[in-house]
């Protein structure tokens, strides 16, 4: 168990090395950028609204198998089947997407991708993986897990809970609906 949290929290570490898809003009502050973004959105979603769709995939038949070692001791898994899995999904979300883009292009801004990690974490080039400070890093990861679980223990008391294994899946809700296709997390946002 704590050996998949940790295998769990460094995918996320990791993930945080993903860029940052956002939008430049010279000249615009943040704010601005940030209340273009919005407008396009709301403007996005008028034009090209959300259209769930509930997808079901089959179940589907696990073969039974037989694993032997090296020491020549074989045992035998018996078959199985893995449930269907049921989500939902949007369509037309890449068009809307499409829409906000063309919306903030004929404002004047263009799409970037700024990236995360100018350390090398995440890179194959060797000068930029020269300026990782491994120890440094180390430890600024060890702070983050302490920190991320104490504010994990402080949403399972918000939950009731005692101890963060009794989270359940519907603990949790997101506003995001790709987050709610990808990982089957239900929508908590309106419509």
């Amino acid at each position: 168990m704590r050996k998949t949290a940790l295998i769990i929290w460094g995918g996320v570490a990791l993930a945080a090395c993903a860029p940052l898809n956002t939008y430049y003009k010279p000249g615009a502050t943040v704010a601005m950028v940030e209340r273009q973004t919005t407008q396009c959105q709301v403007d996005a979603l008028a034009q090209v609204p959300v259209m769930l769709q509930t997808v079901r995939t089959p179940p589907r038949f696990i073969p039974p198998r037989r694993v032997c070692r090296s020491d020549g001791r074989c045992t035998s898994r018996a078959g199985y089947f893995e449930p269907g899995q049921t989500y939902t999904v949007d369509p037309s979300a890449d068009l809307r997407k499409r829409v906000e883009t063309q919306c903030m292009a004929d404002a004047g801004f263009a799409p970037v991708s700024i990236p995360q990690c100018p350390a090398g974490i995440a890179t194959q080039n060797e000068q930029l993986r020269k300026r990782l400070d491994v120890d440094h890093a180390a430890q600024r990861l060890a702070n983050f897990f302490h920190a991320s679980t104490e504010l994990m223990q402080v949403m399972a008391r918000a939950c009731g809970h005692h101890h963060l294994n009794q989270f359940t899946l519907g603990d949790l809700a997101t506003f995001d609906r790709e987050m709610t296709a990808l990982a089957g997390v239900r929508y908590g946002g309106i419509g």
